[in-house]
């Protein structure tokens, strides 16, 4: 009789190990432990970058990470930079971002190469270095550990090619004032043989002039093409000359 009570009692202790509402609650803890362990797992440097989360809805949002900035050609790769920053971002996944305008904020200046770490947004980049163009270039910071590289342009190079143009217009200059004498003077031949043309008494005389005519007529459309174009080179050299 003992043994077949505790028989029983063997029976009725694995049928309650096996309800599923008991299986459901070992699930659950053995999810929430592998998550609080994932979760633990995380490096430090990427649990310092989330700064907002909505618990009710799970969207993560960023608004911080660290940029990367360097200045071309090599000349210029220790360049002064000054940051102006002209609006702050949110980055939430799935490319959505949240920008709200501030007041423009000189954040300081720095040497090239340049990393460091800032808020998401607009900024306005003002490079300097001695022997080159200052620059002011506008980036749009949105994305963790994101590397910039922006050119600057010498000043022997530029002089290099204001002088470049400046030839290119004086010599567009200098063949449309030829091509300008060139075609007044065969316009006054067309105009010369058109007058005897007119005046001709006979057959032979009148084609004569008449070939002439055409003639001279052709090589100042010639001329006269060529002055024109000659003056769109000028201005174009010119324009090309004053932007550099």
């Amino acid at each position: 009789m003992k043994i077949y009570l505790l028989f029983l009692c063997l029976l009725a202790e694995t049928s309650s190990s096996m309800n599923p509402t008991n299986q459901k609650a070992v699930t659950q803890n053995a999810i929430q432990a592998d998550t609080t362990k994932a979760y633990d797992s995380l490096s430090i440097s990427a649990k310092g970058m989330i700064k907002n989360s909505n618990q009710s809805s799970g969207i993560v949002s960023m608004d911080s990470g660290r940029i990367n900035i360097i200045v071309r050609p090599a000349e210029a790769s220790d360049a002064s930079i000054m940051l102006i920053q002209k609006s702050r971002t949110k980055v939430y996944p799935f490319e959505v971002f949240d920008t709200r305008p501030i007041e423009l904020d000189t954040l300081g200046i720095w040497k090239a190469p340049l990393s460091m770490q800032m808020s998401f947004g607009d900024y306005v980049l003002i490079l300097h270095k001695e022997g080159f163009k200052d620059l002011a270039d506008k980036v749009r910071f949105i994305k963790n550990d994101d590397s910039i590289s922006i050119g600057m342009i010498s000043l022997a190079y530029l002089r290099y090619k204001r002088e470049q143009w400046r030839s290119y217009m004086w010599i567009s200059a200098g063949i449309s004032i030829v091509a300008g004498i060139t075609s007044y003077y065969f316009y006054t031949r067309v105009k010369k043989y058109e007058d005897e043309y007119n005046e001709a008494i006979s057959s032979d005389v009148a084609h004569d002039k008449h070939d002439q005519t055409d003639r001279n007529r052709r090589y100042y459309k010639i001329s006269s093409g060529s002055t024109f174009a000659a003056l769109g080179c000028f201005a174009v050299s010119w324009s090309f000359e004053l932007s550099y």
